[in-house]
């Protein structure tokens, strides 16, 4: 949203609503109905899938700035992740006939949104890659503690430094 005229960011902010979730709230669930879009502001969210048996995959952490069930707000359907914060968190949400309406007024957003649908396909299929194609669970930690380093590690004398923000469960969720 940042090539917005002053005028549309003026209208999308007025849409904009902003809520404070404490950690491992649930955003929103696998099917069901995706109402709104979320910009994650502050903190972060795990996106995960669940079996019907009770087993969970942790697809990825969602940073601030990132946009959560925009693929089912387009669409119109059900969410087919499930999102919860991590740690206590900064909402954005606009609901779904808002941002829809403004789609239509400002078309240049399209533009934006479809570069966010390329980082989704491109993650997912990232995501496929490694889970699917990777012969070892020892491949699949070093994969995710690669990516957490480059999207939040602090170089030190040592090497590099990374907040984990997950629980050694869940690090086997985002392993499979």
């Amino acid at each position: 949203f940042r090539c917005l005229s002053s005028d549309a960011l003026r209208e999308l902010q007025a849409y904009v609503s902003v809520v404070c979730y404490p950690a491992h709230a649930m955003l929103f669930e696998e099917q069901r109905e995706a109402s709104r879009i979320l910009i994650l502001v502050e903190g972060c969210a795990k996106i995960s899938v669940n079996s019907s048996d009770g087993k969970r995959l942790i697809l990825w952490i969602a940073r601030p700035v990132e946009l959560l069930g925009l693929t089912s707000v387009l669409r119109g359907s059900c969410h087919e992740v499930t999102a919860e914060t991590v740690h206590p968190c900064r909402i954005a949400s606009i609901r779904r006939e808002e941002f829809l309406d403004f789609l239509v007024r400002y078309p240049d957003v399209y533009q934006g949104v479809a570069r966010e649908l390329g980082v989704e396909m491109s993650r997912a299929c990232e995501q496929m890659r490694i889970m699917g194609l990777s012969s070892s669970a020892s491949i699949k930690l070093a994969w995710l503690l690669l990516e957490w380093s480059a999207d939040g590690g602090r170089t030190t004398r040592r090497g590099t430094s990374v907040s984990v923000p997950l629980t050694h469960e869940e690090m086997g969720e985002c392993i499979g």
